[in-house]
C-alpha cells in the first residue's frame, strides 16, 4: 500500500503529497493530519508544495478543527498549496481552514491539474 502522505516528484519538483482520499474514519483521518504536520515541520521555511487531496472524503467537526490547528502551524513552511475534491460543504469548511491559517488555498479537481499549478509557484 503506498503511503499517503508522501512526496511525489511532478516534472523535476518535489510535492508533499496528502492523499486523503476516500477516508470517512474521523480517527484515520486526523492520524494523517498529524503525520502530514509532522512532515511539513521537518522542512524549511516557505519551501513545501503541497497537493491535499480530499476527494470521497468526511469532514467532521473534530477533522475540521484539527485541520484548521493543523494549517495554522504549517504556514511557515508552505510555500504554496492545493486542495483536490473539494465539494459541497467542504468548500466552506476550506474558507474556514484558509481563514484561520491566514493563506490562500487554491482549488481544483484534478490531480495533474493541481501539480501543474505547483510548480508554477
Amino acid at each position: 500500500m503506498e503511503e499517503r502522505i508522501r512526496f511525489v516528484e511532478h516534472k523535476g519538483k518535489q510535492i508533499l503529497l496528502e492523499d486523503f482520499t476516500n477516508i470517512k474514519k474521523e480517527d484515520e483521518f486526523i492520524a494523517l493530519i498529524e503525520k502530514a504536520r509532522q512532515v511539513v515541520h521537518s522542512r524549511p521555511p516557505r519551501s513545501v508544495l503541497v497537493l491535499v487531496d480530499l476527494t470521497n472524503t468526511r469532514f467532521t467537526t473534530k477533522v475540521s478543527q484539527v485541520s484548521k490547528a493543523a494549517a495554522d502551524s504549517n504556514t511557515p513552511y508552505i510555500k504554496a498549496g492545493i486542495w483536490v475534491g473539494v465539494s459541497g460543504l467542504m468548500e466552506i469548511m476550506m474558507k474556514a481552514i484558509s481563514t484561520f491559517a491566514h493563506r490562500e488555498f487554491m482549488s481544483v479537481d484534478a490531480r495533474e491539474e493541481a501539480m501543474e499549478w505547483l510548480i508554477r509557484q
